[in-house]
C-alpha cells in the first residue's frame, strides 16, 4: 500500500509539473480561464498509523470477552500457549511462526475454544492445512478463500479456518471466524 501511495503521489507530481496553463505562449485559445495549481503546493505522501498487532483480545469483541469473563474462562496468554504449540510441533504453530497468535479459552486446565489470526505465510500455511486435511476437514473454495470445515460432531474446540491471499484465521464457528477477521489488522 505505501509502494501504491508513493506511486501515486509521484504520478501526481509529474501531471502537475506539466503544461503550465498559465503561460500564455503554450496556453490554446478557449481554455485561458482554466484555474492554474499553486506553484508552491507539494503533494506529499499522508503517514498513515501502522496497524495495531493482533492480540487475543484485540482479536474478539470486548462483550466476547465479557462473556468468556462471565462464564469463569479465561484467555491462556498467547506466547505461553503458542510456545506450547510450538514445542510440540503441533501444525497449529504456523499461526505463531506466521507473526499471528494462536489463542486458547479456558476454564482450569480444560479448552473451550481456540481462535487464531496470521498474515498468510505460504510456508507456514501448509504445514497447517495439511494438518487440517489429515484430520478429516474437509476444503471448500469460496469468494473469501479456501475454508477448512469440521462437522460439528466431533469434539473439536475448532471448527472452521480460513485460507486468503492475505490472511489465515481460524475459530470454533462461523460468527467468531468473522469477529476474528473483522478485528485482524489490515
Amino acid at each position: 500500500m505505501l509502494a501504491f501511495t508513493a506511486l501515486a503521489v509521484g504520478v501526481l507530481g509529474a501531471l502537475t509539473g506539466c503544461d503550465d496553463p498559465s503561460d500564455s505562449e503554450s496556453t490554446p485559445a478557449g481554455h485561458a480561464g482554466t484555474p492554474k495549481a499553486s506553484a508552491t503546493a507539494t503533494a506529499s505522501p499522508t503517514a498513515t498509523a501502522a496497524p495495531v498487532a493482533a492480540t487475543c483480545q484485540n482479536l474478539i469483541d470486548p462483550a466476547t470477552l465479557a462473556g468468556f469473563t462471565s462464564h469463569g474462562l479465561a484467555i491462556t496468554p498467547s506466547a505461553d500457549f503458542g510456545a506450547k504449540m510450538v514445542a510440540e510441533g503441533n501444525y497449529l504453530k504456523g499461526f505463531v511462526t506466521a507473526g499471528g497468535v494462536l489463542c486458547q479459552v479456558a476454564g482450569g486446565v480444560e479448552a473451550s475454544e481456540l481462535y487464531a489470526w496470521a498474515p498468510f505465510v505460504e510456508a507456514d500455511a501448509i504445514p497447517v492445512q495439511s494438518g487440517l486435511t489429515s484430520e478429516g476437514w474437509s476444503v471448500a473454495a469460496t469468494p473469501a478463500g479456501a475454508l477448512y470445515s469440521l462437522g460439528p460432531d466431533n469434539e473439536q474446540i475448532i471448527f472452521r479456518c480460513l485460507f486468503s491471499d492475505t490472511e489465515m484465521a481460524c475459530a470454533v464457528n462461523d460468527a467468531r471466524l468473522a469477529e476474528v477477521l473483522a478485528h485482524a489488522p489490515h
